[in-house]
């Protein structure tokens, strides 16, 4: 499992293009018997160059990477925003709601470990009258089966 926080300005995409080539270089290098996990702020869109690269729809210099969108596979064509002017935080940002936040997943092995069986967006309302984050949060839910299952 890897977590990430990309560059926050919206208008440095070639900066998180070059962070996601790391990642995913970083993500290549690890072993287990789970698929990869790579999940955090982004700060793009899903249409983004950096977004569609680390799903394995767009190529960087060269090089390409490909995990899926747990919130894209559970829940096609909804939009999930996790940026969202509801939220009192952004409520001011001049920046339209979108979705930024995401859990990705590599492709589920023989036995189904890391297959999505669902995901949803959280923390987008009230905990006791204070709002979590500036953002929404993402959950999935993936199977995990038992060793020797």
């Amino acid at each position: 499992v890897t977590s990430t926080h990309l560059s926050y300005r919206f208008d440095e995409g070639w900066v998180r293009e070059a962070q996601v080539r790391q990642l995913a270089d970083f993500v290549r290098t690890g072993s287990g018997d789970f698929p990869p996990i790579v999940c955090g702020d982004f700060n793009a869109r899903p249409e983004s160059t950096e977004v569609l690269f680390i799903g394995g729809l767009h190529a960087l210099n060269g090089h390409s990477f490909h995990l899926f969108d747990a919130f894209a596979v559970a829940h096609p064509g909804e939009l999930g925003f996790t940026w969202n002017n509801t939220n009192p935080y952004t409520a001011q940002d001049p920046t339209p709601d979108q979705r930024i936040d995401y859990i990705f997943v590599g492709v589920r092995t023989a036995d189904g470990a890391g297959k999505v069986l669902d995901a949803a967006v959280v923390c987008d309302a009230t905990r006791r009258g204070v709002w979590p984050s500036d953002h929404f949060g993402v959950v999935a839910q993936l199977t995990c089966p038992a060793p020797g299952q």
